[in-house]
């Protein structure tokens, strides 16, 4: 045949050709079509290959294919010369394009398939040279290289990706010639595999290569090298490796892909449902069973539903065996007798039931199983509590908060002895996946503000004394594992406080050695460095509480103590005079001896102090800072005496202190290393001794003091001689003792009058340097000199005594003099940039930058300080008074570029200078110098000097002189909303922005009170929405304060951690200040209030506890709190406003009650007012049905509180008349209402003895009683009346700050966020000499329970209720058997199942739907036939299978079903060929002679027949059916859709054959 004709010859008709003609002239054809086809491949391009070409080769492969499986063409075919060369360049290209790296991957197979059917037609002997070099080359290339290897993956080396090929190739070969049975090739397959072991080749890349090169190696090796070798051996060496590889190291968070990918790819032989001899079961393995426990836990969705399926088969295919004996059985999975096996398989059934179900998002779907897992956990001795552990690990691991709390609580509450002989499983669970279940904020969150702990912590407490009670051995395991994860996790400040709070009560239990107590130190320096510094602190107070329950005092050091103790910081816990401190002194006393102290200080001192050289044994590492804290605890202690140190010569000890004294007085230049030593310890030991609580007598301070006082004298000649000898930058440390050791001093107050002498020298010193600042050109004795100055200033503010003014007066004089000869020279006009430029090496630009940041804060800090004592005493001239106005100018440059420490002094400095020069013509730079110092705060929200520089800030802002001036309002009003909006993420802000507010209104109540209005109302309905963290750490804040008498948390000067209720209370006591002195005050507020609710809070209806709710709440609290200051004006408008309020809004119970409660004030004041309120009674039948609720209960809480007997008795007789309609409405609300309203009036009137109304309504009450007395009605009003609004409130006696802002919101179930407790609001100054008594006179309120009847809350979250057993569980438990895994990565195997399963139903029932033409239908039907196991189902056309209607009903079934297509046309031909197949033909239809479908008994072969939507099953098809079958129907309707007929049709067959 000619080219032209291969080129233009159908491949079918091709194929067609070579299979019918005769041998001779198939066998011209075939070599002329390889000669073609060699041509043809090399005139393509095998990196870019057409689609042409990928054609060709898949004819090819089938061409090669026939002429080698046709047992006729044997003796025919034998190839010349020729046509063996024609096999080798067509060999030659096919290894050209296996070693391609392009991205044609579905060319290579048909080209392997080509490569080994041309091998397979050589001779032999070219056969063996061939495959012998391909295995040679495999071997080589194939290493384990294939573990970093990628299949697809363009990058991959090529020799890999070739070796790979050609090894398949190789095992094509072997297949063919095992599938053939060629002659003379059995010995040559035979030969190839003893010489190369082929099948452990394929074990090293099954268990070492990466997932995608795993499953191209099962679809397109394994199934064929199955085939020829032995699979027992195969099988057992793959799990071997697998075992080694995987079962002993293995863990939730490995990367278990590829093993369990190559169990379930062979699961049919590793797990065979019956004995073979080609199968080798893993069942009688531990490790197997290890293996599940760990997939079934695993972080991988698909390797747990690998997991799941490969436990569920080896548990099927266990109980299916005779011998139940344990055995014969591995420990994971024993019981003791066959007698056992049903209560085991319900206990297998409730363990996959429960992991199936965890898999799900929503909690009403896990909660039915919850109980389960309980029951589970305390089951039978023999069940194995490990497979318990797999279910809690999912519980730890759940994305519900909701779940994660309840598996917290309950493996918290499982038998800890019962666990600990699980060994490391259950060491792994406890503290790696329970510890990152707890480390999770939302588990901590409280129903309420109460201050009760969480249930979670309550568990925690519970866990650590269950551990205590352990034996010692495992207590030391557990809380040694304990402590260690503790430090490997970064925590949030939540879960850390409380877990260190519920670790630090437990009982005292000595298990932790000195590697423990340095990890608890590493922990508070580390792990918590970042969170918010009010926690912080609470959390080191609880770590150092832990030390002492858990150190065991045996296994500790006194230098691992130092070094432990060192990581607490003084400003936050371990400070002198605290409860903390006084424990750790208690600690210290209990086991350290005076020799261990003694030892101790020696080996310090001598390393470092008299610098003499000791063994590697004796040195140490402790720094002078933790020195000196353990000097003054082991003081304190007693384990140290003041004898000791102060002793007489001779005393070790005293003699290591005095000769490090001596070293002050040595100014040799080999002795600044050891005098920086020796005052870095002196001002360490003297800042350790400050205490908290002043007490004169204080035996360790005294001792110091008595000490030191000889190194006064000589410290202050050092510095003096020091400020002009500095070296150069080298000598910056030594700078820093000294500054230290002065600090020190001048906060000691035994040493304090010792200093003040010294003051006065050392101020001239300083200042002569600055005189003679051009000669000693030094930038660091610059430096000091400025640093000293700023020191002295601070001494002048804070301690001097005035037993010398006049050493005072002059310093002060002079430092007055001195800051204005800066002013004026222009120092504070430098930029940092230019300071100390004669600094230039590259090494030392950063200590430049650090020297000039530095410099600048101490040069504003002194201007600060030495304006501020002017501006008190006004005993100096201000060094400002004469100062040019730009020097505003200078300030904002020193914030820009001075750096965060700069912000306080300068912004100090300006606030006192405003109060000297403030002039209307810089209003702009002042705005803009508070915008950069804004600017400059914002970007410091997150550091340690946020809250000192925001507080000036504020008091700057807010200062008298801009507060008068309207043109400054427009700035202020900006900031205090920019405060306010900060506040929303960070609590105290807006309760520091209102405190600052707070202490200047007492000195200018009248003079700005304009411009406060919009702030103050912004302030009174303050309260943002915070996220459920923010408000957690509030909360945890709220609690930590009430621990503040056991966790003195000092050194905080202001806690950021303040309620937004805090806010409100504040903003509500300026107010009322302002009221006492202003009548027009409160009107202003309240019309600024309804504007406000007029234009943003109105809204027919809104949801409970939203940010809308919240506003209205508060907005209505304020109103009632200012309505005794009213007039009647004013009332008269506000109760026009509620009235059409009532009328319009659908309101939340607790904006409704306060509205009640505030028209029932109105009222009450202004009696006139009552007749305009029947009006609006009645306008509220048309308007809003729903209101005559609200205005029922005012009507009857006035009837309650009217003082005027016949005033009183007039207004139940109207209340009577008006009221008594109501019980008959429609809406069930306002009948309710009614009927309570009226029974109190009635009982109102009996107890005044109202005689006219008693008898005019006799009859009605009569009626009103029968009607109550029903049983839902007993029921309502019941549950009505004994709601804290009608049965205990009053509208007078409870009209108190505390029902307001306390009960009112807590009984009307609104968020405990809203809650502002009494103590809070005396706190914020409110008190009872206002209008509104302060508290209630009686506890009725308070010991009412919130009822959500009328608000439909729930006062419990639905988290927290209480999970009880359900008899009926939601069930989606899968059959191992239907459960396909991977089916998109695992093709060949996923078809091999699918084949299996068609196998089995192979004669079953058929559907045919091939009259439907509705796509919806159909993917209905395919569904049903898939869930049944349908035989096969039949369609008109299979396009319909891309229809994305079918595809949305059938949910993927047409991928496990047996689908086919016959044509409508077809059918009589299709159903005839059936027949006699021996199928019997069912219609589906309605005719004469149909049988009813539940009469009807289906044979095994049935083939059921749907007809049409509209028309049924055609005329001309009713003859061949066998029978008719009908479904017997009651109603009018006389046909059913097609998908239900077809899917009761298959039910019913498979209620007779599959289920029964």
């Amino acid at each position: 045949m000619a080219d032209t004709g291969f080129r233009d010859c159908c491949s079918t008709n091709l194929i067609l050709l070579i299979e019918n003609l005769c041998p001779e002239t198939a066998k011209s054809v075939f070599t002329d079509f390889l000669r073609y086809s060699r041509s043809y491949l090399c005139s393509q391009n095998v990196f870019k290959p057409s689609d042409s070409c990928k054609k060709h080769l898949g004819l090819l492969a089938t061409v090669l294919k026939i002429a080698l499986t046709e047992p006729k063409r044997e003796e025919h075919i034998h190839f010349s010369n020729d046509d063996i060369e024609v096999f080798q360049s067509i060999i030659t290209k096919c290894n050209t394009i296996l070693e391609t790296e392009e991205e044609n991957f579905e060319l290579k197979p048909v080209v392997i398939d080509v490569l080994s059917y041309c091998l397979v037609l050589l001779p032999d002997d070219k056969i063996i040279a061939h495959v012998y070099e391909m295995l040679l080359f495999c071997e080589n290339k194939l290493s384990f290289s294939a573990s970093e290897s990628d299949f697809g993956d363009i990058s991959m080396p090529g020799n890999f990706l070739t070796a790979l090929y050609l090894l398949e190739a190789i095992i094509q070969i072997l297949y063919i010639l095992e599938q053939n049975c060629l002659p003379n090739r059995e010995k040559m397959k035979d030969k190839f595999l003893s010489d190369f072991s082929i099948h452990m080749l394929v074990v090293r890349l099954l268990t070492n290569s990466s997932y995608a090169v795993v499953v191209h190696i099962l679809n397109c090796i394994v199934p064929k090298l199955l085939k020829f070798v032995n699979s027992v051996d195969l099988l057992k060496q793959v799990w071997t490796q697998l075992s080694i590889k995987y079962c002993s190291a293995a863990s939730v968070d490995s990367h278990l892909s590829v093993p369990f990918l190559i169990l379930c790819s062979l699961s049919n032989m590793y797990l065979p449902c019956s004995e073979s001899t080609d199968s080798y079961s893993l069942t009688q393995y531990s490790d197997f069973w290890k293996l599940c426990q760990i997939g079934l836990m695993h972080s991988d969705l698909s390797v747990r539903k690998q997991a799941l399926y490969l436990t569920k088969r080896a548990v099927d295919i266990t109980f299916q065996r005779d011998n139940c004996d344990s055995e014969n059985l591995p420990e994971s999975l024993v019981w003791r007798s066959c007698r056992m096996r049903s209560d085991f398989l319900k206990l297998w059934h409730d363990l996959f039931l429960i992991l199936e179900t965890l898999e799900e998002k929503q909690v009403h779907l896990i909660k039915p199983v919850l109980p389960m897992i309980q029951r589970l956990s305390t089951g039978t001795s023999e069940w194995h509590k490990s497979w318990t552990l797999c279910i809690f690990q999912r519980l730890l691991k759940h994305d519900n908060n909701t779940v994660v709390k309840w598996g917290v609580t309950h493996f918290i509450n499982l038998n800890l002895v019962y666990f600990t002989a699980l060994g490391d499983i259950c060491t792994n669970m406890l503290f790696v996946n329970f510890m990152d279940a707890i480390n999770n904020t939302a588990l901590y969150a409280t129903r309420d503000s109460t201050l009760k702990l969480s249930d979670t912590v309550e568990s925690l407490v519970t866990l650590f004394h269950a551990i205590c009670q352990l034996h010692i051995k495992n207590c030391r395991l557990y809380f040694g594992k304990f402590i260690e994860e503790l430090t490997k996790r970064s925590w949030g400040p939540v879960p850390m406080f409380y877990i260190t709070k519920a670790l630090a009560s437990s009982p005292i239990t000595p298990v932790w050695s000195d590697t423990h107590l340095l990890l608890c130190g590493k922990l508070a320096r580390s792990a918590i460095v970042n969170q918010n510094v009010y926690i912080r602190a609470a959390i080191e107070c609880s770590l150092l509480e832990c030390a002492i329950k858990f150190a065991d005092r045996k296994l500790i050091t006194v230098k691992s103590v130092c070094h432990f103790l060192n990581s607490f910081s003084s400003k936050l816990s371990l400070k002198r005079g605290t409860f903390i401190w006084n424990e750790i002194v208690n600690w210290l006393k209990s086991f350290i001896t005076k020799s261990d102290a003694q030892d101790f200080v020696i080996k310090f001192a001598f390393t470092f102090v008299d610098n003499m050289t000791l063994s590697e044994e004796q040195q140490t590492d402790i720094s002078v800072k933790a020195f000196g804290r353990m000097v003054v605890l082991l003081l304190e202690s007693e384990c140290l005496t003041s004898a000791e140190v102060k002793g007489n010569s001779g005393d070790i000890v005293a003699e290591v202190f005095r000769n490090t004294w001596k070293r002050l007085c040595n100014i040799d230049s080999n002795g600044d290393d050891l005098q920086a030593i020796s005052i870095s310890l002196l001002a360490t030991i003297l800042e350790e001794c400050v205490s908290i609580k002043v007490d004169p007598n204080d035996s360790v301070r005294t001792t110091l003091a008595e000490i030191f006082q000889g190194t006064v004298h000589d410290i202050f000649l050092l510095i003096s001689k020091k400020i002009t000898n500095l070296l150069g930058l080298q000598d910056i440390q030594v700078v820093n003792n000294y500054l230290l050791a002065l600090k020190a001093f001048s906060e000691d107050q035994n040493i304090l009058p010792l200093i003040e002498q010294h003051v006065y020298l050392l101020h001239n010193a300083v200042l002569q340097i600055y005189e003679s600042k051009a000669k000693i050109g030094s930038s660091l004795n610059i430096f000091f000199a400025m640093k000293v100055i700023e020191w002295v200033s601070s001494c002048l503010r804070n301690h001097m005594s005035c037993s010398h003014n006049d050493s005072k007066n002059e310093i002060m004089y002079k430092q007055c003099l001195f800051i204005e000869s800066l002013v004026r020279s222009g120092e504070l006009d430098i930029p940092i940039y230019k300071r100390f430029d004669e600094i230039t090496e590259a090494s030392n630009l950063r200590l430049r930058g650090k020297l000039a940041c530095e410099y600048t804060s101490a040069l504003w800090s002194t201007v600060s300080l030495c304006t501020e004592i002017s501006h008190q005493t006004n005993l100096y001239v201000s060094p400002f008074k004469f100062v040019d106005k730009s020097l505003l100018e200078t300030a904002i440059n020193a914030i820009e570029t001075g750096g965060r420490g700069v912000c306080i002094p300068v912004m100090n400095t300006m606030r006192i200078i405003f109060h000297y020069w403030y002039d209307k013509e810089i209003l702009c730079d002042i705005g803009r110098f508070l915008s950069i110092c804004w600017m400059n705060i914002f970007e410091m929200r997150w550091t340690e000097y946020f809250w000192g520089t925001t507080e000036v800030f504020m008091k700057l802002t807010f200062h008298p002189s801009f507060l008068q001036e309207r043109r400054m309002h427009p700035y202020i009003l900006q900031y205090a909303q920019q405060i306010m909006e900060l506040g929303e993420s960070m609590s105290g802000v807006c309760s520091l922005l209102m405190l600052t507010i707070q202490n200047i209104n007492q000195d200018h109540k009248l003079n700005f009170v304009d411009v406060l209005s919009e702030i103050l109302l912004e302030a009174l309905l303050y309260g943002p929405s915070h996220r459920r963290d923010l408000r957690a750490e509030n909360d945890t804040c709220t609690y930590i304060r009430s621990l503040e008498e056991d966790t003195v948390l000092n050194g905080i000067r202001r806690k950021p951690c303040i309620s937004d209720g805090e806010v409100r209370a504040r903003a509500l006591q300026i107010l009322l200040d302002l009221c006492s002195v202003r009548q027009d005050i409160p009107i202003q507020i309240v019309e600024m209030l309804l504007q406000k609710d007029k234009c943003q809070l109105q809204k027919a209806r809104y949801f409970s506890d939203s940010h809308h709710h919240r506003l209205k709440n508060r907005l209505m609290q304020v109103l009632l709190v200012l309505e005794p200051y009213l007039s009647y004006d004013a009332d008269l408008k506000l109760a026009s406003w509620l009235y059409e309020s009532l009328h319009k809004e659908n309101h939340q119970p607790s904006v409704r009650h306060q509205q009640e409660w505030l028209l029932v004030t109105i009222l009450f004041r202004h009696r006139k007012l009552i007749d305009d309120m029947w009006l609006k009674l009645k306008e509220a039948c048309e308007k809003r049905t729903g209101s005559l609720c609200s205005f029922t209960a005012v009507v009857m809480f006035l009837a309650q509180i009217l003082d005027d007997k016949l005033d009183k008795e007039n207004f139940v007789d109207k209340s009577m008349s008006e009221i008594f309609p109501f019980c008959m409405g429609q809406h069930f609300s306002v009948r309710l209402y009614a009927q309570v309203a009226l029974k109190k009036l009635w009982d109102l009137s009996r107890k005044h003895n109202f005689s006219k109304v008693l008898q005019k309504y006799q009859v009605m009450q009569s009626c009103l009683e029968v009607s109550l007395s029903q049983a839902n009605a007993v029921k309502n009003v019941h549950k009505l009346v004994n709601d804290f609004w009608f049965g205990v409130f009053h509208p007078v006696q409870h009209y108190t700050f505390e029902t307001i802002f306390y009960d009112l919101p807590r009984l009307s179930s609104i968020c405990s966020d809203e809650w502002i407790a009494v103590e809070t609001l005396k706190e914020c100054g409110l008190d009872s000499n206002n209008t509104i008594l302060l508290e209630n006179a009686d506890k009725s309120l308070k010991n009412c329970e919130s009822i959500s009847s009328n608000s439909g809350l729930s006062d419990q979250p639905e988290e927290d209720c209480v999970i009880e057993e359900m008899n009926n569980v939601q069930k989606k438990v899968i059959p191992w058997k239907y459960m396909l895994h991977d089916a998109d990565s695992l093709s060949v195997f996923s078809e091999t199942m699918l084949q299996d399963k068609k196998a089995v139903a192979q004669e079953g029932l058929i559907v045919i739907a091939s009259l439907i033409d509705r796509a919806p239908n159909l993917g209905g039907l395919c569904r049903t036939c898939e869930v049944f196991g349908v035989a096969q189902y039949v369609i008109g056309n299979l396009k319909y299978l891309e229809d994305k209607q079918f595809q949305n009903l059938s949910v993927s079934a047409e991928r496990w079903l047996n689908v086919i297509e016959v044509k409508s046309v077809l059918l009589p031909h299709y159903l005839l060929e059936m027949k006699r197949h021996g199928y019997i033909v069912i219609g589906a239809e309605q005719t004469s002679n149909s049988v009813k479908l539940n009469e009807f008994n289906f044979p095994k072969k049935s083939l059921v027949l749907l007809g049409n939507e509209k028309e049924g099953i055609p005329a001309n098809l009713l003859p061949i059916m066998d029978t008719c079958v009908e479904i017997p129907q009651l109603g009018v309707i006389r046909s059913l859709n097609v998908h239900v007929t077809g899917a009761m049709f298959i039910w019913e067959y498979s209620r007779q054959w599959s289920l029964r």
